[in-house]
């Protein structure tokens, strides 16, 4: 047992020394892509199509654990002295509260007509249509709460060269499929208001480009 404890705690002064030199700036950048992953397996979950009222509790109730994740995430910024960064965290946890209130009424729904509908909604456009428009509004405001991400990515120059090269692998390990679906949505000219996914690739794609651009 001390064994092990000594190679864990030799482990934790590794890392430490790994990151002990990085900015502010890009932790926050990296601890917002964490939120984020969480928030896009929070969007796996969403019923789109007839399930059983047993599944559609069980992968809602997933959502919500994994929305409570990316808050919990980023909660620790909230009193930054950073003006942007406050700004930013404070804009995205109220549309990510947005989206926990509007999972948590979807699954009061389904509890209580679990047994009138024993094989799931009949017409689940319909049936979820007040709870999809509640989450939209969520990533309405998370979307217009990164929208200043790249004021903190681009014109700080406290995060170096190295750190952005740090911040798109990561960014590629956990929206690879998104990166590619937001490079075909650029080159289309897509009309009308966009779904929640699309909401999202659209995020970490600007994330993305604004990481890439040469500015230094």
């Amino acid at each position: 047992m001390k064994r092990i404890s000594l190679v864990l705690a030799f482990l934790i002064f590794c890392l430490s020394c790994v990151y002990a030199d990085n900015s502010g700036e890009f932790t926050f950048v990296w601890d917002t892509l964490e939120s984020l992953h969480f928030c896009q397996l929070a969007l796996d979950c969403r019923i789109k199509e007839k399930i059983p009222p047993q599944k559609m509790i069980s992968d809602t109730t997933a959502a919500l654990g994994n929305l409570n994740k990316a808050k919990k995430i980023i909660q620790k910024y909230t009193d930054n002295r950073d003006t942007d960064i406050n700004t930013i965290v404070k804009n995205m946890i109220n549309g990510i509260d947005i989206l926990i209130n509007s999972n948590e009424g979807l699954l009061a729904k389904i509890k209580n007509i679990a047994s009138i509908f024993p094989d799931g909604f009949e017409n689940v456009e319909s049936e979820t249509a007040k709870f999809r428009a509640k989450s939209n509004k969520g990533w309405e405001e998370i979307s217009s709460s990164l929208s200043k991400l790249s004021a903190v990515i681009i014109e700080s120059v406290r995060i170096s060269k190295e750190e952005k090269e740090k911040l798109v692998g990561r960014l590629n390990e956990l929206f690879n499929g998104n990166l590619k679906e937001f490079d075909g949505y650029k080159e289309q000219d897509k009309e009308g208001k966009p779904d929640d996914q699309t909401v999202l690739t659209l995020i970490v794609g600007r994330i993305r480009d604004a990481l890439t651009e040469e500015n230094y």
